[in-house]
């Protein structure tokens, strides 16, 4: 009985790895701020971000003909921030589960702290 070998993600990334230091640079630009709280939630973004699946077959597919296009990397940014913002309405936020109730998601837990900023009124 003869295995198959299955390519390891490092195999499988080879051939975008200078495409995929573009998107992460782009990510990153993307995700800047100087708010501490949105620099803290993109952070916590880009910890559970993973693999990249999403872009990364973005990436693969867009190389099928050799052609290279530098839009393709902002296409797999954008994916990307889809997916992972998609997501975080639904997952349940660490640390702020309370008991006998529902946990918070943390778009929930987010949307709290934002209610709780001042609020200037326009001069």
């Amino acid at each position: 009985m003869t295995l198959l070998k299955y390519p390891s993600l490092n195999e499988i990334y080879a051939p975008i790895e200078t495409d995929l230091k573009d998107f992460s640079r782009l990510l990153k630009e993307e995700l800047a701020s100087s708010d501490e709280l949105i620099k803290s939630i993109h952070e916590h973004l880009l910890k559970m971000s993973g693999k990249f699946l999403r872009p990364v077959l973005s990436l693969l597919t867009a190389g099928i003909e050799d052609k290279k296009n530098p839009e393709v990397i902002k296409l797999a940014a954008a994916i990307e921030l889809i997916h992972q913002l998609r997501g975080i309405h639904a997952r349940p936020s660490p640390g702020f589960v309370r008991s006998g109730a529902r946990p918070r998601s943390v778009a929930a837990e987010l949307m709290s702290h934002i209610d709780q900023l001042p609020v200037e009124a326009p001069a």
